[in-house]
């Protein structure tokens, strides 16, 4: 005996009305409502796909709600920790700008107890920053030091031989000596100013 298949009844999604062998009309559209079976189906179709990327799009919203929580609290949980060091950072610069040698050799021994060679940070490159903005102040200190030196040294001369090529080693010590004081002043302030912005911005010198 031969099972014979029942031809599928089509379910109209306009009017919900299903198609009966007895129905007459065309067998691409509903007998009730006229609406096309094809156009209906397509149309749905489009409205669950639609449906389907809304809720991937709020899934992934949600996805990324969630990573940017936990971005959010490691970027917290690293800037407590690095807190101390930071507040460091900035009590060096200001320790710097300060125009007594005893704050900038404070200043320097601070510096050198907070880095951390075996670190690469963006912090540790502060505290380089500023043991070299010393070393550089330091350098040029000593040239007008000697400058200043030679100076006296050539008016002490002058009052006692009172021989006039002393005054000219005594006028052209000076000049360096304003030279280099006035590097050494432009240099501090440089750099001081360049790496205390960037200290504020969180990034490095």
């Amino acid at each position: 005996m031969e099972l014979q298949l029942l031809p599928e009844r089509r379910k109209c999604l306009k009017c919900g009305h299903v198609r009966l062998p007895s129905d007459s009309g065309a067998e691409y559209a509903c007998p009730k409502c006229g609406a096309v079976y094809a156009k209906l189906e397509a149309l749905q179709k489009a409205k669950d796909d639609a449906a389907e990327a809304a809720r991937l799009a709020e899934r992934n919203l949600e996805r990324r709600a969630v990573l940017e929580e936990r971005f959010d609290q490691e970027e917290a949980r690293r800037e407590a920790a690095e807190r101390p060091t930071y507040v460091a950072a900035h009590a060096v610069y200001l320790l710097l700008i300060l125009p007594f040698a005893i704050t900038q050799a404070i200043a320097l021994a601070i510096a050198f107890n907070m880095r951390r060679p075996a670190e690469d940070t963006w912090l540790n490159d502060h505290f380089t920053w500023q043991i070299r903005t010393f070393g550089y102040l330091v350098g040029l200190g000593a040239l007008a030091g000697i400058s200043l030196l030679v100076s006296v040294l050539s008016v002490s001369a002058l009052v006692l031989t009172r021989e006039s090529g002393f005054a000219e080693q005594m006028f052209k010590a000076y000049h360096f000596f304003v030279l280099f004081s006035v590097l050494a002043g432009l240099t501090l302030i440089y750099r001081v100013a360049k790496g205390w912005f960037r200290l504020s911005r969180r990034e490095a010198p």
